[in-house]
């Protein structure tokens, strides 16, 4: 399996900032500032009956979760907005958070992609895509010749 790019998202116009804070201020700030790490870490195994996808989505719970497969691609997808509102007599205080990522892999032909499963633990997302047998089509054969 293969991560997929997109057009252009934010994972590939962000790093650009990190540069440019780097030049201005002390060296390592835009690692501090977390501006490169925003999309979820993502491991991938393979054993001799499927692939796992293991993806961390601290923070995130399973309804803020959209996973998709479609003309062989893969995409996991979580938007989540958060509104926090506090009012009284003198003041008006409203914070808003929002998160969002856009995973997508390509899936292998010897995937059973109706036999996938998912689940999701302690902000852990774990997919499996069980393999089935593929029948191998020979790349060259004789040809008699009359």
């Amino acid at each position: 399996m293969k991560p997929q790019k997109f057009f252009r998202d934010s994972a590939d116009i962000l790093p650009v900032f990190g540069d440019f804070f780097d030049d201005f201020f002390p060296t390592g700030w835009s690692k501090k500032l977390n501006l490169n790490n925003h999309l979820p870490p993502v491991n991938i195994k393979e054993t001799e009956k499927d692939f796992i996808v293991e993806l961390a989505a601290p923070g995130f719970e399973k309804k803020d979760l959209d996973i998709n497969l479609k003309d062989g691609m893969l995409t996991i997808k979580s938007e989540k907005k958060v509104e926090n509102k506090e009012e009284k007599e003198n003041y008006f205080r409203s914070e808003f958070n929002y998160n969002s990522f856009v995973r997508t892999f390509t899936v292998p032909e010897n995937v059973d992609e109706k036999m996938i499963e998912a689940k999701f633990e302690n902000g852990l997302l774990t997919l499996f895509l069980p393999k089935t047998a593929v029948e191998k089509v020979e790349e060259a054969h004789k040809i008699m010749i009359s």
